[in-house]
């Protein structure tokens, strides 16, 4: 789970700026906006997929490739200045077990 450092909560419009942004972001990387849920992005290359999935200014990363979570991580620190949380254990009032 990544966190992000800085915000737009002093607009009115903050986030929808925000959700424009990441969007650009990710299908300028190649992933698609699920259409089921606009804030689940999904990206399948090479027979592997990641998942990413946010919700205001937290970011959920899975992927069946620990490589593509790591570029996907550098990606997003090199655009957005953000903070790593580590593995997320609590997510909408669900516990989280990444066995």
């Amino acid at each position: 789970m990544c966190k992000l450092k800085r915000t737009l909560y002093k607009l009115k419009q903050a986030l929808k700026a925000w959700y424009d942004k990441i969007v650009e972001f990710f299908i300028q990387g190649g992933c698609l906006v699920t259409p089921v849920n606009s804030i689940l992005f999904v990206k399948v290359n090479e027979g592997k997929i990641a998942i990413v999935l946010f919700y205001v200014d937290d970011l959920i990363i899975i992927s069946d490739d620990e490589l593509k979570i790591i570029q996907t991580k550098k990606n997003l620190s090199i655009h957005f200045y953000m903070k790593e949380l580590g593995e997320f254990k609590h997510f909408f009032g669900l516990e989280v077990d990444c066995k």
